[in-house]
């Protein structure tokens, strides 16, 4: 475990996704946090270029990279073993999956588009799902970051609405099942402003405010929720609702973003 001081040292994480422009903001978060930190990639050189970007590397030796499959229903669940078994039991597993698309009304969408950012991306996070949940300690937190798009209809981009919203109902009906056993949350964000883009906007939300909250939900006690972050009063009564303290992670503002 890694000794650095914080909300959660001690404790273990998984981040999905986390070599994308959103994830690694959780990477950084967890961190930071004093959590140690595993992040699966499907190519050793994206697993690379985490490992080497300065904002990570000053942040202690807490990461660990795993090269594999973690998409796919058999893949994600071998990576989940693979990654218990040489690293110990994971408290908190936190889902970035997927990325952005617009471009036709629903009936112009092509199957190819379709497969890719519905079916693939739906599959993901409930892949996800079913090879965490059964693997994570019990006062642990499975955390799915999510699209505004799955809670406010966006023309042009029905096939990622769509998906994100049969994901929004997946959290609802995964966290009845599980009763009090597990915690599940869902982080609905709209529009980011993100590190990796070099601007920001001051109507966006800063990803790492959202970072902030998923920490105050692993660090805590709350029973699963859902949080939708569309703006940033949003996101500051998210972290008001939780007594979240905006020093306590030691992260600074972030710039610039997209419709996630």
């Amino acid at each position: 475990m890694s000794e650095t001081s914080g909300p959660l040292r001690g404790r273990r994480a998984v981040v999905l996704g986390g070599t994308g422009s959103v994830g690694e903001h959780f990477v950084r978060a967890y961190l930071t946090a004093g959590a140690d930190v595993v992040v699966p990639s499907r190519t050793a050189a994206r697993a690379a270029e985490l490992r080497e970007d300065p904002a990570v590397a000053g942040l202690g030796d807490g990461l660990r990279l795993v090269v594999g499959d973690y998409v796919s229903f058999a893949g994600a669940r071998a990576t989940a073993e693979a990654i218990t078994a040489e690293h110990g039991q994971v408290d908190h597993v936190v889902a970035t999956l997927g990325s952005w698309w617009s471009g036709a009304p629903l009936w112009g969408v092509d199957d190819d588009t379709w497969q890719r950012y519905f079916v693939d991306v739906a599959a993901a996070y409930a892949a996800a799902a079913r090879a965490w949940v059964p693997l994570l300690r019990p006062e642990g937190s499975l955390q799915l970051v999510l699209g505004a798009s799955g809670v406010v209809p966006v023309p042009g981009a029905s096939v990622i609405s769509m998906a994100q919203s049969s994901l929004v109902m997946m959290r609802r009906v995964l966290a009845e099942e599980v009763g009090s056993s597990r915690r599940v949350f869902s982080i609905v964000l709209g529009n980011l402003n993100l590190r990796r883009r070099g601007w920001a906007r001051p109507d966006f939300v800063d990803a790492d405010d959202a970072t902030r909250l998923s920490i105050g939900l692993a660090s805590g006690s709350r029973p699963s929720a859902e949080f939708v972050l569309r703006r940033p009063d949003q996101a500051r009564e998210a972290l008001a609702a939780i007594g979240e303290d905006r020093s306590a992670t030691g992260l600074g503002q972030a710039p610039a973003g997209d419709l996630r």
